[in-house]
């Protein structure tokens, strides 16, 4: 007897790669629904990437408050706009829990993941703030302004929205960073590494 083989779906926003019969009802990493899904040859190598998908990024937690209310999502949309005064934009899926409460407060932090962070990334990608509490078993702190600040990032940043692009199935929230810290010392999680390890 022939053992099926599985099917690998990839999504063509962020490139995450699903294994099952069918594509997930939503992205776990960017949020994009089972159509931005595509199905990948049985062979790995039989087929070169698409152009997007040789973009490199990192690995982060975007959280946000609502209230006394806290939570955060893996992303990894992030990105410096300019150094004077500090921007950052972030890219976060319009359905997910999080755009809500940045939606909401007009804040959010963001934890920089180093390369031991692959559980943390898993945590908060593949379940959803609607579901569960998903700080109650990691450690942070919270701001004077009650964002979460996870404390096994690297990094760590607040940022107050300044601005915000509607691209379809996610916002482009600009951030103005209103404080920033290194945590430790150590390597950035990349999402190519997360793939390779996870």
């Amino acid at each position: 007897m022939e053992l099926k083989q599985e099917k690998r779906w990839r999504c063509t926003i962020c490139g995450y790669v699903h294994i099952g019969p069918a594509p997930p009802e939503k992205c776990p990493l960017c949020g994009a629904g089972p159509e931005a899904f595509e199905l990948l040859p049985a062979d790995p190598g039989a087929r070169r990437p698409k152009p997007l998908h040789t973009l490199s990024y990192g690995l982060y937690i975007v959280a946000s408050e609502r209230g006394t209310e806290i939570n955060g999502q893996c992303a990894n949309t992030v990105f410096q706009i300019t150094s004077e005064p500090a921007q950052i934009a972030i890219g976060i899926g319009t359905d997910r829990y999080t755009h809500q409460f940045i939606s909401e407060s007009g804040l959010f932090s963001i934890g920089v993941l180093a390369e031991d962070g692959i559980e943390l990334a898993k945590h908060f990608g593949f379940k959803s703030g609607r579901d569960l509490d998903k700080f109650a078993d990691v450690e942070y702190r919270l701001s004077d302004l009650g964002l979460p600040l996870l404390t096994r990032a690297l990094a760590i940043f607040q940022c107050r929205v300044q601005g915000r692009l509607e691209c379809g199935t996610h916002t482009l929230f600009l951030g103005e960073v209103l404080s920033s810290e290194v945590q430790r010392d150590g390597k950035p999680l990349t999402y190519a590494e997360y793939l390779r390890r996870k």
